[in-house]
This record gives structure tokens, C-alpha cells and sequence, in this order.
């Protein structure tokens, strides 16, 4: 029974005519946490790349036409998300205050603390302790002014050094990374380990 309802999604999300795909697409990027890829868009139906990206461009024009409330930001290529419009940010921080940190998918904030507690901090070492690739979620919080490359390392290939900036220690009421709360043992153990893998 279970077989038989997934072969019938599969079928019904291979058959989506234009407007249809155009509407998934705006459903996914409303429902999924992480920024919505093209080719995540592709797995789930029977268009081709390049039909993917007209329809992201073609909701990225609609918004910016009718001056919605929110836009479609490209965080990386071929990779996309709603944000609220960059000239509301202020006033909706007024309002909201740290529930604007939701906006950011788990993984970002997840790569924020990361990089809060282990600056300054290379790309590779980040993906080393996620076990993920970090450039979506370093360009996302680079955009939101948390995060910035301070300088380049003497490791091999002098990789960036990425730590959070003064508009991250606002943000959080704080006057210095010191005091940022303190990582208890397991967590100090489980960054460290994970480091190392």
C-alpha cells in the first residue's frame, strides 16, 4: 500500500505542467529549511535544470514588480531562498528582535555557533566539524553581517579566517566574544573531536 501511494506521488510530481511547477516551487521554498537548489527541484520532478532556474527568475521578477514583503535572494549558484525584502530589515528588527535569527536555516545557525566559538576559523575546519560543505551557509551568514573573512591563513593555499563581526555582538547584546556563554565539557569535547575527524 505504502509502495503503491509514493508511486503515485512520484507520478503525479513527473506529470507538473509549467504553472504547476511554478507553484511546487513556491511551496518548497516556503516549507523547506535549508535554501532550495535546483537540483533538489529536479529530483523531485520531471523538469530540466534550465526550466528550474526560469521559474526561480520568474518569481524573483514577480516579487520585485508588485514590492512584495519578501524576495528571492540567490545564496549561491543555483541555490535560492525567501528573505524579507533587504529595506524592511531594520524595522522588522525592531519588531521581532532575536526572532530574526530565525530566518536562518538550522545548518546556518548551527555554522554560526561554529564559527562564534572556534574564530578565527577556516572554511574546511567548519566542514570538518558539520561534515557538510559550508559555502551556502558561510555566503548566508556573510549577507546577514554575522560573519566575515578577518584575513587569510598560512595554511596551504591561505584559506580565509572567518570570525563574527561587531554587528553579530550587537545583535546578541554582547560586548566581546568573552562573553558568549560557556560550552560545557561534552560540548568543548564533541567540537573538538569532531574537529579532528
Amino acid at each position: 500500500m505504502t509502495r503503491s501511494k509514493d508511486n503515485k506521488h512520484e507520478e503525479t510530481m513527473n506529470k507538473l505542467s509549467a504553472e504547476d511547477l511554478k507553484a511546487t516551487v513556491e511551496a518548497l521554498l516556503y516549507l523547506e529549511q535549508e535554501p532550495l537548489s535546483v537540483s533538489r527541484v529536479v529530483e523531485l520532478s520531471d523538469a530540466s535544470p534550465s526550466e528550474v532556474r526560469s521559474v526561480f527568475e520568474e518569481i524573483a521578477s514577480e516579487l520585485r514588480t508588485r514590492k512584495a514583503g519578501i524576495q528571492l535572494d540567490q545564496v549561491s549558484e543555483d541555490v535560492y531562498e525567501y528573505v524579507p525584502r533587504y529595506d524592511l530589515w531594520d524595522f522588522l528588527l525592531g519588531i521581532y528582535g532575536f526572532e530574526r535569527t530565525k530566518r536562518l536555516s538550522r545548518a546556518a545557525r548551527e555554522t554560526l555557533a561554529i564559527i562564534a566559538y572556534q574564530q578565527p576559523i577556516t572554511k574546511r575546519e567548519i566542514e570538518n566539524i558539520r561534515g557538510v560543505s559550508a559555502d551556502t551557509m558561510i555566503k548566508i551568514l556573510i549577507e546577514r553581517g554575522f560573519v566575515e573573512a578577518k584575513e587569510r591563513s598560512h595554511a596551504p593555499g591561505t584559506p580565509w579566517l572567518y570570525g563574527t563581526t561587531q554587528t553579530f555582538l550587537d545583535f546578541f547584546a554582547l560586548s566581546s566574544i568573552a562573553d558568549l556563554p560557556r560550552l560545557d565539557e561534552i560540548d568543548q569535547f564533541k567540537f573538538a573531536r569532531e574537529g579532528e575527524e
